[in-house]
């Protein structure tokens, strides 16, 4: 912490009264709050060691707010960087803003219509970038998950007292395989549309907003990635409103979202559904939360781990399209 001080005094100025807290929040994030008598700061710390990889968030950051998106921009070092190092680590610090959350499954219809415009004014700045990112969302899903799968399961399986945690992970692998012999179409149809540059992370607990409910501020663009909208707001619907729960006020929610959106920026059936299945594709042959349990020891992605979007979706995706579109193309 003190190394850190250090260089927050030499890299910017800050040294009147300067003192570092961790915060909590962010289950993936190293995030400290910075106080010092001129006013407080934030102080984030990247999670690899790529600094191009940082410098084109940073760009990704810039080309957004150029397009009028409120993006919470890193604050300069004295000799113009965007951000410092100390070995492998890197840190940006930015101003400390203050904004609203809504926790998950609270958020009034306003604001879910907010939220739907505002996603819909971010890809419109997205289509007219004229630059791509190093990592563009592939075409073609990987085709190295079977193997993958199975390996993880071999490990499981050597685990003789098995936590509720082993129980679901094999459970869920044993799903994905299923589903993937059964299921899978590794290349992109046509009519998901034409790539854009993408937020990548786009959910509420990335927003603050102000108290009538609007967007205040955007941050976390470390997804930041070119891609398609579609799967970039079926992405957002389940990690804001679904996440497994497919009731009617659930999925009443994720259709006055997308009503907004293609109110504001227009996105036509095919396309929509395309997204769909291609997120569905991205669910089935995921093994992120595996591959960090158990080939890199590492816990702190357990609480992601589940199945119940890719359950009901595997076996009710036509019956759930059509909810979908006649909440959206109908009732306009």
């Amino acid at each position: 912490m003190e190394e850190i001080e250090e260089s927050l005094a030499l890299k910017y100025g800050l040294k009147r009264g300067l003192t570092l807290s961790r915060i909590e929040a962010g289950f993936l994030s190293e995030n400290y709050k910075v106080r010092t008598d001129e006013g407080d700061f934030f102080l984030k710390r990247y999670r690899f060691e790529d600094k191009e990889k940082i410098e084109e968030i940073h760009r990704v950051k810039r080309y957004f707010s150029s397009k009028g998106i409120p993006v919470i921009l890193p604050i300069r070092t004295r000799t113009g960087s965007t951000y410092f190092s100390l070995g492998t680590r890197h840190f940006a610090l930015f101003p400390f803003v203050m904004g609203r959350h809504y926790d998950r499954g609270t958020m009034p219809p306003q604001v879910i219509e907010t939220l739907g415009a505002f996603a819909a004014r971010l890809h419109r700045a997205g289509a007219e970038c004229d630059f791509t990112t190093k990592e563009s969302m592939a075409d073609r899903i990987a085709d190295a998950f079977l193997t993958e799968a199975r390996q993880i399961i071999g490990i499981i399986r050597t685990i003789e007292r098995k936590s509720p945690f082993d129980e679901l992970a094999l459970e869920s692998l044993l799903l994905k395989i299923q589903l993937v012999e059964r299921d899978s179409q590794p290349v992109i149809g046509p009519a998901i549309g034409k790539p854009i540059l993408l937020q990548g992370d786009l959910h509420e607990q990335n927003i603050f907003f102000d108290e009538a409910g609007q967007v205040k501020w955007i941050f976390d663009f470390e997804k930041a990635v070119t891609g398609y909208r579609s799967f970039e707001l079926w992405r957002s619907v389940d990690y804001m409103f679904i996440n497994g729960d497919f009731s009617d006020k659930r999925v009443g929610d994720a259709v006055l979202f997308l009503k907004a959106y293609h109110r504001e920026n227009p996105i036509g059936e095919a396309e929509l559904m395309a997204g769909l299945d291609f997120y569905y594709q991205r669910l089935i042959h995921s093994l992120w939360v595996e591959k960090e349990h158990y080939l890199k020891h590492s816990a702190r992605t357990d609480h992601f781990l589940e199945n119940r979007s890719i359950r009901y979706l595997s076996e009710n995706m036509p019956a759930f399209k059509e909810r979908i579109k006649s909440g959206i193309y109908r009732q306009i």
